[in-house]
């Protein structure tokens, strides 16, 4: 069984307890109680609707993708939580009192709700987990750089601007036919032919550097070193 069903299993599995519980604790005669003690029907009804409201206010809480802001921060921890909170201890009572009635000890009778109710609440936070499209999108963190993305701190270098403007300058092969191995290989030479004379132009190089650097001949060296300084910012 998956992990989402195991989570399904635990908050209908702590919720039928919870409220199994709480409806058993307005059936039992309070003590001494006379003979012919009935139960409230509104009695009952309201220790059926305790654990109702907290995996409900559980649920608000967690499901619900707050705005930010000190308002809406009160309105959760002020508002709702105290909410969630009288409901689970009411709960908690109930099943507490009913245990007790049982006859069982008193460490088993404060414990025994924690686990019931801490079932179901945890069960329903496990189910928002699995659940596909409820994690929020986390936003760009302020200054962080996305991949792709040229932040406006940094300034653009030499080497960036040849590079765009002799790629925009430059003639795609139309793709309405195929390319040829020639065609591919003059594309390659035209990269390559943008990446130098960009060095170029950041490094403000000179012939002999140039010759040095990719070891071409001078005649491509001073065509390399014409081509960079007819590029301008």
């Amino acid at each position: 069984m998956s992990g989402q069903r195991w989570a399904y299993t635990g908050a209908m599995l702590g919720a039928l307890l919870s409220i199994g519980a709480n409806i058993a604790h307005a059936l039992t005669p309070p003590a001494g109680a006379a003979d012919d003690w009935t139960p409230q029907p509104g009695a009952v009804a309201l220790a059926s609707a305790w654990p109702v409201l907290v995996l409900v206010a559980v649920e608000i809480l967690i499901r619900v993708q707050w705005p930010t802001g000190a308002r809406w921060t009160a309105v959760q921890w002020v508002g709702l939580l105290p909410v969630a909170a009288v409901a689970a201890i009411v709960s908690y009572r109930h099943m507490s009192g009913l245990m007790l009635s049982y006859g069982e000890d008193p460490v088993t009778a404060h414990l025994g709700p924690i686990g019931i109710d801490g079932l179901m609440v945890i069960s329903a936070a496990a189910l928002v987990a699995a659940a596909p499209g409820e994690r929020p999108v986390s936003a760009p963190v302020p200054g962080e750089r996305i991949p792709g993305e040229r932040t406006a701190e940094r300034p653009v270098t030499d080497r960036e601007r040849v590079a765009e403007r002799i790629t925009s300058v430059r003639a795609p092969i139309p793709r309405e036919r195929p390319v040829s191995v020639s065609e591919r290989a003059a594309e390659r030479v035209s990269e390559r032919t943008a990446e130098r004379v960009a060095w170029v132009r950041e490094h403000d190089a000179s012939v002999a550097q140039i010759i040095r650097q990719w070891h071409v001949s001078r005649a491509t060296a001073q065509r390399y070193r014409k081509s960079a300084s007819l590029i301008h910012h």
